[in-house]
Order: C-alpha cells, then structure tokens, then sequence
C-alpha cells in the first residue's frame, strides 16, 4: 500500500475523531469483493457523513483488470484484442516474452446492449466496467439493470480473469448533495489538490449547516412535554359504567353508624 493512500486513510481517521467530538454524524465502512468464491480483496474504504459519502477510497490491491482468460490460455483485452498467453506460472506473456500480468480470479463477463463485452460481475453480483471500477449497476435474473431500472446488459460465461503486473493506487471521490461522485486529486504538491479541499471543506460545511438547521427547527423535548401536559381532557368523552350492587353491601352502606341491638 503506498504512503498516498496511507495518508488518505489517515485523513479519514482524523476527519471521523474531529466529527464526533462535534457531534456531527459520521462512519466509517468497508466494500470488499470476493471474485472467485476464495479471497475477499478490500476495494472500497468510505467515510460517511450524514448518511453522504464525504471521503472515499477505491483500492486496487491485486493489480488492474486487462481482460479475461480462453479456455486454451489465450489472454484477450474486454475489446477481444490478444495480448498474450497464460504460462505454466500463471503468468501472461505477451509476443515479445515479457511479463506483462497474470491470473488471478474468476469472473462472468457483462455484455452491453450490442453484445459487446462491457466488463465483468463477481460472485456477489457486483457489476464492473472494463477498467475494473465498480459500478452502481445490479443483477437481476441474468440482466444487468442500471439506476432507473432499466435492463442495459447480460451476464455471460465466467472465466479467468487477467491482471496487470503492477498494483495501483486508487481512485478518490466524494459526492456531492445529489450523491452524485466526485473524483478528488489530494497528491501533495498538485495543482488540483486545493481544489480537492476546498470541495472537501465546502461539503463539510453544507453538512454542518443541514444539520444545525434541522436542530433548531426540532422542538425541545421539555416544550413537548409542557404542551402536551396543557392540553384539557375532554371529559364529555367519558363513559361511566353502571355496576350492579347486592343487596347486602346495600343494607350495609345504608347502616353505617347506628347502634345495633349489641351494642347497646
């Protein structure tokens, strides 16, 4: 893992403690994947705050999906462009004899509308694109549907998949009152990276002030109570229930206080 992304978990680390102590509503979660039944790989580390994601970290620890694996060990990119072979090592070689990634877990292919491969779905129904960035997409019944319900794709046949030699870093993001993403570049020293805070800070404080708002419209639960203590019962309401009385408890009630033959 890179000091980069280190410092991204840090980052969200400290933003949780300071959110806390402010009281403001804040978790922390975990997305992980499990591709081939075996291995559950973290991909996503979120930091939620008022039920928004504030800071979110894509991991790609294994490496970059670079396409899939055919039964007879040829490897082909999801545009079905040979890049190499599978050898003995589970390693892919390309023309030129170099290393250039290797096999790892097993996947079924998604097919776009004009049946084209358009990425991948992993055993907990997880939908891919091609650059192996998870996607909002679900699975329903062998169809692949998008946010508004609508079937935009097919699951097909599961096979290996391939990856690029090399790890990567990662996506950050954030989303905005929408919930819609916002890709961040927090890379020390980069031109975009006071951007990135600035957004950070604004949504921050958007949140803040929705919270706030919200506590001053709520009523204290000590003017509740005092209202509802005000309020007169209505006695019209009432109904009396008529009981039937013995005549013994009758002569008893009606004697009460007299001297008796006994007691003279």
């Amino acid at each position: 893992m890179s000091t980069k992304l280190n410092k991204l978990e840090a980052l969200q680390n400290q933003t949780l403690l300071e959110n806390k102590i402010k009281m403001i509503p804040t978790t922390l979660r975990t997305i992980t994947s499990c591709l081939d039944g075996k291995e559950e790989v973290l991909i996503r580390r979120e930091l939620v705050v008022d039920g928004s994601v504030f800071i979110g970290l894509e991991y790609d620890n294994v490496g970059t999906v670079i396409g899939y694996i055919l039964p007879n060990k040829i490897v082909c990119d999801f545009n079905n462009t040979i890049l190499g072979k599978l050898d003995k090592n589970d390693e892919v070689i390309n023309q030129e004899g170099l290393v250039i990634g290797y096999a790892k877990t097993y996947a079924n292919l998604a097919y776009g509308s004009k049946e084209s491969i358009a990425g991948y779905v992993d055993e907990q129904n997880h939908v891919f694109d091609k650059t192996g960035k998870m996607t909002t997409y679900t699975t329903a019944d062998g169809n692949i549907i998008n946010n508004a319900g609508k079937v935009v794709g097919t699951v097909g046949d599961k096979y290996r998949l391939a990856y690029s030699k090399e790890g990567n870093v990662g996506r950050v993001y954030t989303t905005d009152k929408n919930g819609k993403q916002i890709t961040l570049n927090l890379e020390e020293n980069n031109k975009q990276q006071k951007v990135a805070e600035d957004i950070l800070a604004k949504r921050l404080d958007d949140i803040s002030k929705n919270i706030a708002k919200s506590k001053e419209n709520a009523p204290a639960p000590e003017q509740a109570i005092a209202k509802e203590s005000m309020q007169e019962p209505d006695y019209s309401k009432l109904k009396v229930k008529k009981t039937k009385v013995s005549p013994e408890i009758t002569s008893i009630v009606n004697n009460r206080g007299r001297r008796t033959d006994a007691g003279k």
